[in-house]
């Protein structure tokens, strides 16, 4: 009898070790939802696909700010053939904002999804919809930066209601968070936000001192090094200040302006310095009475790109060739503000990857309304065609929509 009570004991030993093992053996798809907590990053598939030659600019609808009745959808114009196509349509989702792989082959986002935010990344032909990260409950994702390389990304992370804001930094080659700064907690404590990668371990931050304050410096974070703190490279004012660095990441460009309305629109004056990255003594290379440049982008090989309110213009890194290139008083720019992609700085958010297209976001307002719409253009002639377009009313579903930057297809 004990030597069959014995055999039955050890059966059921082997079933527990068996179920236990085979429990651990299955992860789940990297396609899953994942626990809403920020330690935990899934497992990211990123099959290549080969891209067409075909210029197309992608861009994305963001429906009912007030979360209710929620859609996302992301799409792709294509330039030759002059049509749209849909990328993804996700009923229930609401695109915070959107950036594009600096090999044009994937789009990285922020979705809001019923309580919190995730990280997601589709490929450009729809194909491997896949969530990287999520938020916890309440918590918001934001200022998301995708290394030149596409192996890390830098994003905020901020509290459901008080508290600090984290910066982390994702490796989603082996799915590892790492947390790098914490910022916010105290008033008047800075505040950091990604702006830019300048190669594939330095990036760019803003910050500000809070609600009360005018100052917003910019910082140099490394991540190659252990601990490491911003440092920072210049320190100015919130209003009407720009800034972008040229394509080796060693140089600091820095727009300001004054700006005044009048009945013939809005005029002003403006400077542009530039300094090394890593600090020093800015150097004036352009000063005009008379336009208000409220947006500065680097232009390879040696250009920059210049948007007032209502115009566009190019001029040399050393102050000298300004060119206009459209604006003005052209009836299709009255009462519109113009405005380059939200998200990215990167070369491909506003320039086409031959760098002959450039791409613009353009909101023309109404009494209670306004119309969101985004043009196109050649840098050779200036000439502008809107390829998307949304009424947001009173009555109707708010559905403006963003630039997220040139691919081929």
């Amino acid at each position: 009898m004990w030597k069959k009570l014995f055999t039955v004991c050890a059966l059921l030993i082997l079933l527990a070790m068996a179920l236990a093992a085979c429990s651990q053996a299955q992860p789940g798809p990297a396609t899953g939802t994942p626990t809403p907590l920020s330690e935990t990053p899934l497992p990211v598939t990123m099959p290549p696909i080969t891209l067409g030659t075909h210029a197309n600019v992608v861009f994305f609808t963001s429906s009912n700010p007030n979360r209710s009745n929620l859609a996302g959808l992301l799409e792709r114009y294509d330039t030759v053939m002059q049509q749209s196509a849909t990328i993804a349509s996700m009923p229930g989702v609401k695109i915070e904002e959107a950036q594009l792989s600096s090999d044009g082959q994937w789009i990285l986002f922020i979705a809001y999804v019923t309580d919190h935010d995730e990280l997601r990344l589709v490929r450009i032909d729809g194909q491997h919809l896949q969530t990287l990260l999520a938020a916890p409950p309440y918590a918001g994702l934001r200022d998301a930066q995708w290394s030149p390389d596409q192996r890390y990304i830098v994003f905020d992370q901020q509290p459901p209601e008080s508290g600090p804001t984290i910066t982390y930094l994702l490796d989603i080659q082996h799915a590892q968070l790492h947390p790098l700064l914490t910022s916010g907690a105290e008033p008047n404590t800075p505040a950091y936000a990604p702006r830019k990668w300048l190669n594939n371990t330095q990036i760019a931050l803003v910050s500000d001192q809070g609600p009360n304050s005018t100052a917003q410096n910019i910082y140099l974070l490394d991540i190659s090094k252990a601990a490491s703190q911003p440092r920072q490279v210049f320190s100015g004012s919130l209003q009407c200040k720009d800034f972008d660095t040229n394509g080796d990441g060693t140089q600091l460009f820095i727009s300001s302006c004054t700006v005044k309305d009048s009945q013939q629109g809005e005029t002003g004056s403006s400077t542009i310095t530039v300094q090394p990255i890593s600090g020093g003594t800015p150097r004036t290379i352009f000063h005009s009475a008379t336009l208000a440049v409220e947006q500065i982008r680097f232009l390879q090989p040696h250009s920059l790109l210049l948007l007032t309110n209502t115009e566009l213009w190019t001029i040399n890194t050393d102050g000298t060739g300004l060119q206009h290139i459209v604006g003005g008083n052209n009836e299709l720019y009255q009462r519109n503000f113009q405005s380059f992609a939200n998200y990215s700085q990167s070369a491909w958010s506003n320039v086409s990857r031959d760098g002959s297209l450039f791409a613009l976001q353009s909101v023309k307002a109404g009494v209670d309304t306004h119309t969101s719409s985004l043009v196109y253009g050649a840098f050779s002639d200036g000439i502008v065609h809107t390829f998307a377009s949304a009424f947001v009313g009173l009555v109707s579903p708010a559905s403006d929509v963003y630039l997220v930057g040139w691919t081929t297809f």
